[in-house]
C-alpha cells in the first residue's frame, strides 16, 4: 500500500513540476523535495497504523468467532432481555435448540414472554427475584429453575444475569448466560437421598428419624409411638451363608414392615440389625396392631435360606410422659426383654427355617429328617439315655444334614455318584451343621452329635477318623437310623431297598461302620414292631415321642 502511495506522490510532484515550468515559473527543487520526503514519512506512519489496527480488528474477530464456537460446543445459552413487564427476548443464542426452540421462537412465537418457558412451579419465585434485583438496582445475580422443553421434558438451569443501567442508574436491559445443571441436580438429590437413606434397605437412616423425633418434639404433636425391632439370626446367617444372604435377609424384613405400616409411618434402619418406626399420632393400641402384623408377616415369610424374625418393643409419648430420648429407651428395653423371652422359638425357627431350604433344594424330606428322629429316639431310650441326652439326640436326630445347606446345589442335585473329590466336598456339611447348632445359643452338645454321626466303627469315617467309644454315642445312634432310612429311599442312581434287605446291610456293617452293641439293640427294636411305629408318625408311642418340637406348624 506504501508503494503505491509513494508512486502517486512522485507521479503528481512530476506533473506540478511540468506544469510549473510550463507557465513560465521557478520553483526551489530542494524545498520541493524536502516536502515531499515529509509527505512519504507521514503516509509510512499512517498506514502502519492502519495495518496495526486491521490486525488487531482481524485478531479480535477470530477470538470472537473462537469463543462463539467453544459456546456453541457446550449447553451454553447467551440471551439478551428488554426490561418490560414481560421482558421480551432481544437475543438467543442458537444453543436454545437443546431444548427444542428455535431462537426465533422467543422473538416473535409462542415464547416471546420469557416467562412460558419457565416451570409454572417455579415461574411465581423466577418472576420475584427478578423484580427484587431490579428494584434493588443489584449489578448481577443467578439463580436457578426448571424449565419446560418444546417435548415436555423438564430440565433444571442456572442463569447468570447482568444488569446495564442508563445515565440516571436505571436498569435499561439484562444480559445473561443460561446453562443445563440437569445432572448436577440430579447428583445433589442423590446425595441428598443417600444422607437420609439406608443404601441398603432403602428405609431411612437414623439422621432422618432424629430430625423427625425432634420435628414432632418442637411441634408437641402428641401423641406417638416407636417400635424397635432387632432381627434375630443375623451373626449366624452371616457366618453360615456369607453377607450377601444376611443382606437378603435384612431386605426382606424390610419390606416386611413397609408392608406392615401405615403410609403416615416412618420406618428406619437404625443400625446393623435393628430397625425403629416412628408412628405419629400413634397410641398404644395402634403400636400392638404394628407389631403384630410384622410377625405375621415374618410367619408368612418364604425366604431363602432362613425367613426374618424380629424381636419388637414399643413405647408410646404423651404430653405429660417421659422425653423422647427416655421414649426410646423404654422401647428399646422392652424389645431386650422379648428377645430373651423368645430365644428359644426365635432359634427354633431359625433352624426349621434352615431345614425347610434344605428340603426344597434336595431329596431330603421333612419325613426323612423326621424319621431319622423318631429311630434316633427310639434307640436313645432303648441305650439307657436320659431326659437330657434325649433331648440333645432329638434335635440333631432332626437337624444332623442341616449343614447341606452350605453344599452347592450340583452337587446335592448330582443324579450319579459322586466323585472323590466331590466327596470332599460333600463331607464339610457335617462340620457346617454343627457350626450352625454351635452359632444357636441353648442348643449345648448338639453340634458335637451332628459332626461326628458320620464317623465309622473301625476309625474310616469322617471328619475326624473317630474310632470305637471314641464317638460320641448320640452319633453312633444318629449314623444307624439315618443309613436305616436312606437306604430304604429311592435314589436317582438306584432304588429303594427293602426292608430285609436294610437290616442285613446294617448287621453286615456292625463292627466296620456301626457301633455292633447298637446295630444288635436297633434290630430288636424293629423286631418287636418299630416297624408300625414309624409307618404311623402321628403315633403315640412313648419310645419315640419327641422333646423338641418337630412339626413344621
Amino acid at each position: 500500500m506504501l508503494e503505491d502511495l509513494t508512486h502517486a506522490l512522485e507521479a503528481l510532484f512530476t506533473d506540478l513540476r511540468a506544469s510549473l515550468a510550463a507557465a513560465g515559473k521557478t520553483f526551489d527543487a530542494g524545498v520541493l523535495g524536502q516536502r515531499m520526503a515529509g509527505i512519504q514519512r507521514s503516509l509510512a506512519v499512517s498506514v502502519a497504523e492502519l495495518d496495526d489496527k486491521n490486525h488487531t480488528l482481524q485478531d479480535l474477530n477470530r477470538r470472537l468467532l473462537q469463543a462463539y464456537e467453544i459456546i456453541e460446543n457446550t449447553n451454553i445459552v447467551l440471551m439478551e432481555w428488554t426490561l418490560v413487564q414481560d421482558i421480551p427476548t432481544k437475543f438467543v443464542t442458537e444453543n436454545i435448540r437443546q431444548y427444542g426452540f428455535e431462537p426465533q421462537d422467543f422473538y416473535t412465537g409462542f415464547l416471546k414472554d420469557y416467562w412460558d418457558f419457565i416451570h409454572p412451579d417455579d415461574r411465581n419465585a423466577a418472576r420475584t427475584l427478578v423484580h427484587q434485583m431490579r428494584a434493588r438496582h443489584v449489578a448481577d445475580y443467578k439463580h436457578r429453575y426448571r424449565v419446560v422443553c418444546r417435548d415436555g421434558a423438564v430440565r433444571w438451569v442456572e442463569e447468570n444475569t447482568l444488569l446495564d443501567f442508563d445515565e440516571t442508574g436505571i436498569p435499561i436491559r439484562e444480559r445473561g448466560i443460561l446453562y443445563d445443571i440437569t445432572n448436577i441436580m440430579e447428583i445433589d438429590d442423590q446425595i441428598r437421598y443417600l444422607g437420609y437413606h439406608d443404601a441398603l434397605t432403602g428405609l431411612f437412616n437414623r439422621a432422618w428419624f432424629d430430625e423427625k423425633i425432634a420435628e414432632l418434639e418442637r411441634e408437641q404433636r402428641f401423641p406417638y409411638a416407636v417400635v424397635i425391632g432387632d432381627m434375630n439370626g443375623l451373626k449366624v446367617t452371616n457366618d453360615l451363608f456369607g453377607h450377601k444372604a444376611g443382606d437378603d435377609l435384612l431386605v426382606a424384613a424390610a419390606a416386611i414392615m413397609q408392608r406392615s405400616c401405615r403410609d403416615s409411618d416412618i420406618i428406619c434402619r437404625f443400625g446393623g440389625d435393628e430397625f425403629i418406626i416412628l408412628l405419629p399420632g400413634g397410641d398404644e393400641a395402634v403400636a400392638i396392631e404394628v407389631c403384630q402384623r410384622i410377625r405375621q408377616q415374618c410367619a408368612k415369610a418364604n425366604c431363602k435360606p432362613v425367613n426374618p424374625n424380629l424381636a419388637l418393643g414399643y413405647a408410646t409419648r404423651g404430653p405429660e410422659t417421659v422425653s423422647a430420648e427416655a421414649l426410646i429407651k423404654l422401647a428399646d428395653d422392652m424389645m431386650y426383654r422379648t428377645k430373651l423371652d423368645e430365644a428359644v422359638v426365635a432359634r427354633q425357627g431359625l433352624l426349621l427355617s434352615l431345614q425347610a431350604s434344605l428340603e426344597a433344594r434336595t431329596m431330603e424330606t421333612a419325613a426323612h429328617a423326621e424319621q431319622v428322629q423318631r429311630l434316633a429316639l427310639a434307640l436313645g431310650r432303648a441305650a439307657g439315655l436320659d431326659d437330657q441326652a434325649l433331648e440333645q439326640l432329638a434335635i440333631a436326630g432332626l437337624l444332623h444334614d442341616v449343614g447341606k445347606v452350605g453344599v452347592p446345589d450340583e452337587l446335592l442335585l448330582k443324579p450319579d455318584v459322586l466323585t472323590e473329590e466331590e466327596w470332599v466336598t460333600m463331607r464339610k456339611h457335617c462340620e457346617l451343621g454343627s457350626a450352625i447348632l454351635g452359632a444357636s445359643a441353648g442348643l449345648p452338645g448338639v453340634g458335637e452329635l451332628v459332626l461326628h454321626h458320620h464317623e465309622r466303627w473301625d476309625g474310616g469315617g469322617y471328619p475326624a477318623g473317630l474310632a470305637g467309644e471314641a464317638i460320641l454315642l448320640g452319633s453312633r445312634i444318629i449314623g444307624i437310623a439315618d443309613a436305616f432310612d436312606v437306604m430304604g429311599r429311592p435314589r436317582p442312581y438306584r432304588p429303594a431297598k427293602a426292608r430285609l434287605e436294610v437290616l442285613t446291610e446294617l448287621q453286615s456293617g456292625a463292627g466296620r461302620q456301626f457301633d455292633p452293641a447298637l446295630v444288635a439293640l436297633f434290630c430288636q427294636l424293629v423286631a418287636a414292631g418299630l416297624a408300625e411305629a414309624e409307618a404311623d408318625p402321628a403315633a403315640d408311642s412313648a419310645a419315640i415321642a419327641p422333646l423338641w418340637v418337630t412339626r413344621r406348624g
